[in-house]
């Protein structure tokens, strides 16, 4: 019985994607050739049986980077169904081509001479083997061997294979390694380089004559070979005009073009010096020179190409010089040498030119979004290659959740130069540890639209390992959703170890608008270990119904099914300069990290945990109308229907200046807590925020709390609020009369336990919510045993406290219980 698994890790070398194939790993052998018989042990110390990885490398040529006209380069798909034999090996242990077609191999330790051969792969749908009438075989399957392979179903579509590495010849290892590699790079069409880097012409003189009078006018790339090397074409035209008037007589400075005049093309290994006399004579008589037989061009005619030769010329064929040698794959710097003849064929001099080729951009057309990008097929382990401005816009019209993208390099978008334009999220993007820099939007939005890099991530979609850099958005209309990376996230969308910095800034010229410094709405799916440091302004203008702004996401929502915040955190300032509020009964939020926390009906849920906003909050909102309401938070607004909150905290500056009869609900954690009809919790949480509001404001109007300022769940479910502190700096709250200490107000009580708050001469000392003890001094605020209920320990996967000896987070050098995870962050030091 075989049990068989897939491997087919992805990596990054040299800013090229490299898709390492490994073969299906057999993790039972049966017993072939007395593998585990009479064969074992002839003439071989065999002392157990090691697995030998065989992996298959696809790379596309690393110098293959040149900016082209047009894009109808082809890159084939994944390769797949690979076949290996054994055989050579001392103990006379083989494996045939059938009996295995693994990612490891298994051989004897000691064993000698075992020769692992690669036999057959598919690409795309393409098969290729060893068999054919073009097929060259490997001769030694030894390092630095190569094997053409042949498709099955076409004589002419070859592959070339070198063998990297083998087993150690004199006695198989346990680090020994089977390494294959081809270039999946074809050709569709002949292409032009737009940027040759030809070099002037250097002449080298062989018995006191002068050089061949030639200079470049073109080198032109036609394709690539199956080995990665390039087919090129070169335009060269007389110093002089030429003479003569056929093509047997047309002479440059008196030498006959197709007797007295040939050429090589060979690689650079020269490391651009100079070129001797002694190392020309070796180059041509170690490489067959093309002689220019009759792609000569009259005085004013034109090559093949379209290139008009004024003094006239020659040019070289569109099927050469070849670069064949499978050393230089990955190196396409080559010299283009003119050898000058007498008419005894007797060598006179040479003109060379250094052709350096950095590159051909890869391009494919993609049949299944109808655009270009850099490389890949689009599946998981082949998938598009995103490297530029134009291939990240082009990611938006694949509208399949099984399409895969992989950024392979940073992209700069070019700020207010050159203004970015929102596309949606289909598939899965990889941005693979780079980073997308100068995003500009600056937008007059129309009724429910969606801003950020990304308007919509939609559903089953996915994005990650990426960061944005000075990224500025700045959107105004009615109904907007906005975030520097994506506007709404939908259904079971996920978005994974993203960061953002920058600005955004949101006008509202109508009713609902939503600012998230990395989401606007999250509707559904999940955020994880992703953060922004975006600084927002919210200008609310007249606000008719709800909205705000958030640190990290402005409004989350379970949308129906589960949703997810963790191990994510904002640390931006929000600001709201000025504005009005009349909406009845409709909240203005603003949040640290989130703006508005919905938990939604049914059996969703949204878990908000091990995750923390820091940044100062400022608000300056005149409204006469009383029914409006603002709250302000760590999370502004939770209905803790089915909401979990675990792990949290807030700090920073929260403040609300202005003259305005709205109610105001403050709280350093929770501005205004509902719902909770279906359950919901918050616990090992807490928040060390400063709050303030000032400004003329009716007596009686709002409630600001050190934890929580409204606390006004349903009686039929009320929120349970366990092992959780305030230790707020200071509390003001001119002209509201609610301002109680942990809680500010609360129409229904919250079911409490195992939670604190720390007041001084700068905080009320009422606490209004029975089951919070108060403490009044620094020590006691020290004091891990003073945290009944508390679990401190030193597993970060779980809600454990930890008492630090350093927080820079502390408010007036208070140190006081945080969450274990957060101990190797923020310079916080625990012991």
């Amino acid at each position: 019985m075989q049990r068989f698994s897939l491997h087919a890790p992805l990596r990054i070398a040299n800013g090229v994607l490299i898709l390492s194939v490994f073969l299906l790993t057999m993790n039972n052998c049966s017993s072939q050739n007395g593998f585990f018989g009479a064969n074992r042990n002839r003439g071989v110390e065999s002392k157990g049986i090691l697995d030998i990885p065989v992996t298959l490398h696809r790379q596309i040529p690393q110098s293959l980077n040149l900016e082209m006209e047009s894009e109808d380069l082809n890159l084939v798909s994944t390769g797949s169904n690979l076949q290996i034999s054994v055989s050579g090996c001392a103990s006379g242990y083989s494996i045939s081509t059938t009996a295995i077609n693994s990612g490891s191999v298994k051989l004897y330790s000691f064993d000698r001479n075992c020769l692992v051969r690669l036999e057959s792969f598919t690409l795309g749908s393409t098969t290729y083997s060893t068999t054919g009438s073009n097929v060259v075989n490997f001769t030694t399957w030894l390092a630095g061997n190569i094997a053409t392979f042949q498709s099955t179903t076409s004589s002419t579509d070859l592959i070339k294979v070198y063998v990297n590495t083998q087993v150690t010849q004199a006695g198989v290892q346990s680090t020994d390694t089977v390494s294959y590699n081809f270039t999946d790079l074809t050709s569709a069409t002949t292409k032009n380089i737009l940027q040759a880097n030809v070099s002037a012409p250097i002449p080298i003189s062989a018995a006191g004559q002068p050089a061949p009078n030639f200079t470049m006018t073109q080198a032109r790339y036609l394709s690539t070979n199956s080995n990665g090397s390039a087919n090129m074409s070169f335009t060269l035209q007389c110093g002089t005009s030429l003479t003569g008037s056929s093509l047997s007589t047309y002479a440059c400075s008196s030498d006959v073009l197709q007797t007295q005049i040939d050429y090589i093309f060979i690689p650079d290994a020269y490391s651009q010096g100079t070129i001797t006399a002694a190392q020309a004579n070796a180059a041509f008589g170690a490489n067959t020179p093309t002689s220019i037989g009759s792609l000569i061009v009259a005085p004013n005619g034109n090559d093949l190409n379209g290139n008009a030769l004024t003094n006239g010329g020659f040019y070289t064929s569109n099927s050469s010089p070849l670069r064949t040698s499978p050393s230089e794959y990955n190196n396409l710097n080559n010299v283009f040498m003119i050898r000058r003849k007498d008419t005894n064929s007797n060598t006179l001099s040479y003109l060379y030119f250094y052709v350096n080729i950095t590159g051909i951009a890869q391009n494919v057309t993609v049949s299944a979004c109808g655009s270009t990008f850099a490389g890949g097929s689009g599946t998981p382990l082949d998938p598009y290659q995103v490297n530029s401005r134009t291939f990240l816009s082009n990611v938006g019209a694949c509208n399949s959740s099984g399409t895969y993208f992989v950024q392979t390099q940073n992209i700069d978008l070019g700020g207010s130069s050159n203004p970015w334009t929102p596309i949606n999220l289909w598939g899965q993007y990889n941005g693979a540890g780079f980073t997308i820099s100068n995003l500009y939007i600056n937008i007059n939005g129309s009724s429910n639209t969606h801003f950020g890099l990304f308007a919509d991530i939609q559903t089953g979609s996915s994005i990650s390992n990426l960061t944005l850099s000075n990224a500025s958005v700045t959107v105004s209309g009615s109904t907007p959703a906005v975030g520097t990376l994506v506007g709404q996230i939908d259904g079971t969308a996920s978005v994974t170890n993203v960061s953002a910095s920058g600005a955004a800034s949101l006008t509202v010229t109508g009713s609902n608008g939503w600012l998230g410094g990395l989401i606007g709405i999250l509707a559904g799916g999940s955020v994880s270990s992703s953060s922004s440091s975006v600084n927002l302004t919210m200008n609310p203008g007249t606000f008719t119904k709800g909205g705000g702004a958030g640190g990290l996401i402005a409004f989350v929502v379970t949308n129906g099914g589960s949703c997810s915040v963790t191990n994510s955190y904002a640390t931006g300032n929000i600001s709201t300069p000025g504005g009005s509020i009349t909406g009845a009964g409709q909240p203005y939020v603003s949040g640290s990290l989130i703006g508005f926390a919905f938990g939604g009906f049914g059996t969703s849920i949204l878990n908000i945990t091990n995750s923390y906003g820091t940044g100062n909050q400022t608000l300056a909102i005149t409204s006469p109308d009383t029914s409006s309401i603002i709250t302000i938070g760590g999370i502004g607004y939770a209905d803790l229907t089915h909401v979990l909150i675990a792990g949290v905290f807030s700090s920073g500056s929260y403040s609300i200046t202005g003259n305005n009869n709205t109610n105001i609900l403050m709280g350093g954690f929770i501005g205004d807590l509902i719902g909770s009809g279906g359950g919901g919790s918050i616990s090992n949480s807490y928040t060390t925020a400063t709050l303030s509001v000032s400004g003329t404001h009716a007596s009686n109007i709002g409630s600001v709390g050190g934890f929580i300022g409204n606390s006004s769940p349903s009686s039929s479910g009320a929120v349970t609020i366990s092992n959780t502190y305030a230790a707020n700096p200071s509390i003001t709250a001119s002209g509201v009369a609610n301002n109680q200490g942990f809680i500010g107000f609360e129409s229904v009580a919250p079911t409490v336990s195992n939670s604190y708050y720390y007041f001084n001469a700068n905080t009320p000392s009422n606490v209004y919510t029975t089951g919070v003890t108060s403490y009044t001094t620094t020590t006691q605020m020290q004091t891990q045993s003073n945290f009944t209920g508390f679990t401190f320990g030193t597993d970060a996967s779980v809600q454990n406290w930890a008492m630090p000896s350093v927080n820079p987070l502390a408010p007036n050098g208070l140190l006081s219980p945080v969450q274990y995870w957060q101990c190797a962050s923020n310079g916080i030091v625990c012991p």
